[in-house]
């Protein structure tokens, strides 16, 4: 964390080195030191409301938890910094950068010019940071992909069939009805009042059928076959026919063999997808 608060007072002092305001270019060998004490100052404010967000919003420094509660932590901090870091900057600035040329002692115009700067660092500080924690997530997202994927080809490889199956019948609220072994179920998804059925045909085949009932019917009826599970509100998945997991902005695709579909699993659904495939066999506990 002291790391990336000294990134943070470096790039302030970077711009402020930049654009040159409270008069840096009138004061010769003096800015200098006076860029170094800026970027201290800004290096202490950010590590004190890094604190502060911490004890005033209980919200601890965590890239795991996704980019929504980062960008809901980010707010919180530049809502602390922005209220002291201009205060702490222009007192810094009316003890050792004022001289006969240069005004830099406290006012209310000096201040509201100190706010002005510091928003306008604290924006490009807060952006720099923001891509940074973005980047380090999906990378982390994507390579817990790969591994799920690759723990679903080598239970594909290994897993030997079951000896006997029993039909599972899918009764609709009309007179069609689906039977079918559980292995031959790939997912299935609603779409108001029906169902689509996506499935194994003898041959190898993907079809689908449509059948006027709802999602939890189909769970219900699937409830005995281990690897099968709801993913999203709309979906209901076979598990062992998962190919790939792909990494997604709002969570996980499942990519399903034989059709080529991918899944969308809803962020309720992601951590127990994920332990699913981790710890199979908790499922058929």
């Amino acid at each position: 964390m002291i790391r990336e608060k000294f990134i943070s007072g470096l790039i302030g002092a970077l711009f402020v080195a930049v654009f040159q305001p409270f008069g840096l270019s009138d004061l010769g060998s003096r800015r200098l030191p006076l860029l170094l004490g800026i970027s201290l100052v800004i290096v202490f404010s950010c590590i004190v409301c890094e604190y502060a967000v911490r004890l005033l919003f209980r919200m601890p420094h965590d890239p795991r938890r996704g980019p929504a509660y980062n960008n809901r932590r980010g707010m919180a901090f530049q809502l602390c910094n922005i209220v002291l870091m201009p205060v702490l900057m222009a007192l810094f600035l009316h003890f050792f950068a004022s001289n006969e040329q240069v005004d830099n002692h406290l006012s209310w115009s000096n201040y509201l010019w100190t706010l002005m700067v510091c928003l306008c660092s604290s924006f490009i500080i807060g952006l720099y940071w923001r891509n940074v924690y973005w980047r380090r997530f999906y990378q982390q997202q994507l390579a817990e992909a790969q591994l799920l994927s690759g723990m679903l080809m080598e239970r594909a490889r290994t897993a030997e069939q079951e000896e006997q199956e029993t039909l599972v019948r899918l009764d609709s609220a009309t007179r069609e009805s689906l039977s079918l072994l559980p292995s031959r179920f790939l997912f299935a998804e609603s779409a108001g009042n029906y169902v689509y059925v996506h499935h194994l045909l003898p041959d190898g085949t993907c079809s689908h059928a449509t059948l006027r009932m709802s999602i939890k019917s189909v769970v219900a009826a699937l409830a005995g076959c281990a690897h099968v599970m709801q993913c999203h509100r709309a979906y209901v998945v076979n598990l062992s026919h998962v190919q790939k997991v792909e990494s997604r902005s709002s969570g996980i695709g499942l990519l399903m063999n034989h059709c080529r579909m991918v899944v969308p699993v809803s962020k309720a659904y992601v951590g127990e997808v994920k332990e699913r495939i981790k710890n199979p066999a908790r499922s058929s506990q």
